[in-house]
């Protein structure tokens, strides 16, 4: 995928994350269950692992700093995250280039982007809430929306693909039929 291409995608998804929390609004009390879409980063995942090692950390950190100034306010969390878990998943992917350990890969770093700021709030005194609670009000949803999130990415990322592969194919027949034809005139 081209990177202007990328770009403009992660920040159309972007934008599907901010109005699913607007829609479905996060409850910070922790009295229902509630969940924190995290599709934008799971397609950076999903278009970087196969690149080079800084390829992916550039893009991580770029998309980070995007996705911090203009979705979460969060600014240097999503800065130092993003890079490394793509650079997390790609590593796995050199290690193993199995696609189970890839989505767990996956599914493990959507889990760390949510447990290590909690972990760090906790200890900071910032969350006072019990782990367990806010596990069950706020990850396990998460985490089923992750799963999901991750299939439909798959089906969508494999359909392109498969689009861009008949189109390539249907110009090179385009190019040796036009080549073919200028040949029996002569």
């Amino acid at each position: 995928m081209k990177l202007k291409n990328m770009f403009i995608l992660l920040f159309i998804l972007g934008i599907a994350d901010s109005f699913i929390t607007y829609v479905f609004p996060v409850d910070f009390t922790f009295q229902s269950m509630s969940f924190v879409p995290h599709i934008a980063f799971m397609a950076l995942l999903l278009v970087t692992y196969d690149r080079k090692w800084l390829d992916r950390v550039l893009i991580g950190g770029l998309y980070g700093l995007i996705y911090d100034f203009f979705f979460q306010s969060t600014f240097p969390l999503s800065f130092l995250l993003f890079p490394f878990f793509a650079w997390l998943c790609g590593f796995v992917y050199e290690k193993k280039e199995d696609i189970f350990w890839l989505s767990g890969t996956f599914l493990v770093s959507a889990i760390l982007l949510d447990v290590l700021p909690y972990i760090f709030f906790r200890l900071c005194g910032g969350i006072q809430i019990h782990a367990w609670s806010w596990f069950g009000h706020l990850e396990l949803a998460t985490i089923l929306f992750q799963c999901v999130t991750l299939f439909a990415l798959y089906l969508g990322f494999d359909l392109v693909r498969s689009w861009q592969k008949r189109k390539s194919h249907q110009t090179i027949i385009h190019k040796k039929k036009s080549f073919r034809d200028r040949l029996m005139r002569k």
